[in-house]
């Protein structure tokens, strides 16, 4: 294969680097600006201390975010807790509702990405958990989508080639709802719930596209399933629509499938039920096994989603 060949089969990757280029002058700006606003408040003069579950003597607080912040403001403040008490999971606040605190029940992963950011930050700079925390507010959402750009265009690239890769990272930084959920200082899970859904389609459109043998195209399902668990645990509501659309279409599938063909369809109904139902588990094991909460990560989840293996195996006896 000639240089030129090479070059322009590789072409793919300059809108991608142009895509990401865009998300972080973009987040840089509104980054700066956060800054600003929160050094006129006097945020920066307020004492470090890395005793303290803020990292700021007293408690205190630095950081002033744009807009009606009251959600990421919980956010912030229970990851912090999380790590200042050595907890997996947040099921109670104290910092808000004086003197009771109130009971948390959203879901944990993306408060342990914000702490995974936070560590990795602290390992980079030294400064005390609390701060790290809160930079990682600023910082999370723009990484998390960077890196689903850039692993959603690899794959892309490796399945149905460079241009679909190009499309996938453009509409990823410039489209909502991923350019408007994945902002800087907005930390909210709505961004990796829709990192989550997009995932949970594009594995079944790449597991479909030319040259899959067997076990890559299971292998695709499967990732599909995972990723749609993952956005079930992450938020219900959101990703429980996508794959009710998913499955009626896996159904018409099997229906005008040849006699005798292999269906990756029990493949990714049975990934997706013990997904489930290991997000369940991490979500909620020991102590809050049998929950009765349908808003959140549950077990009925996954036995529904077995059942849709199910019925797309009578679908291809019959």
């Amino acid at each position: 294969m000639s240089l030129n060949t090479r070059i322009a089969r590789n072409l793919w990757v300059v809108p991608v680097l142009c895509a990401c280029a865009w998300v972080a002058t973009m987040g840089g700006i509104r980054i700066r600006r956060i800054e600003a606003v929160t050094g006129l408040a006097g945020g920066p003069g307020v004492p470090v201390d890395a005793r303290s579950a803020t990292g700021y003597a007293g408690g205190q607080r630095g950081l002033i975010l744009p807009g009606r912040a009251e959600a990421s403001f919980a956010w912030i403040s229970e990851t912090q807790q999380l790590v200042h008490r050595g907890e997996a999971r947040v099921r109670a606040t104290d910092s808000e509702n004086a003197p009771f605190g109130r009971p948390v029940s959203t879901p944990s992963p993306y408060r342990w990405w914000l702490a995974a950011l936070a560590a990795a930050l602290h390992g980079l700079n030294g400064q005390p958990l609390g701060l790290c925390i809160e930079r990682s507010a600023l910082y999370g959402d723009p990484v998390l989508l960077v890196l689903a750009m850039v692993a959603a265009s690899v794959l892309i690239a490796r399945t149905l080639g460079g241009l679909s890769a190009s499309l996938a990272a453009v509409a990823l930084a410039a489209f909502y709802p991923f350019a408007a959920g994945l902002l800087p200082g907005s930390p909210d899970p709505r961004g990796l719930s829709a990192i989550c859904a997009f995932a949970s389609v594009a594995g079944i459109v790449m597991g479909l596209g030319p040259g899959k043998g067997k076990i890559g195209r299971r292998a695709w399902f499967a990732s599909s399933a995972v990723a749609g668990a993952l956005g079930v645990w992450v938020s219900v509501r959101s990703e429980f629509p996508i794959l009710m659309g998913v499955a009626a279409g896996g159904f018409l599938a099997e229906r005008l499938a040849p006699e005798g063909e292999e269906s990756p369809w029990r493949t990714w109904g049975l990934a997706g039920a013990v997904s489930v139902l290991l997000a369940y588990a991490a979500e909620y094991y020991p102590g809050e096994m049998g929950s009765l909460r349908l808003d959140a990560v549950h077990p009925l989840y996954g036995i529904a989603w077995l059942g849709d293996r199910t019925r797309h195996q009578r679908s291809q006896h019959r």
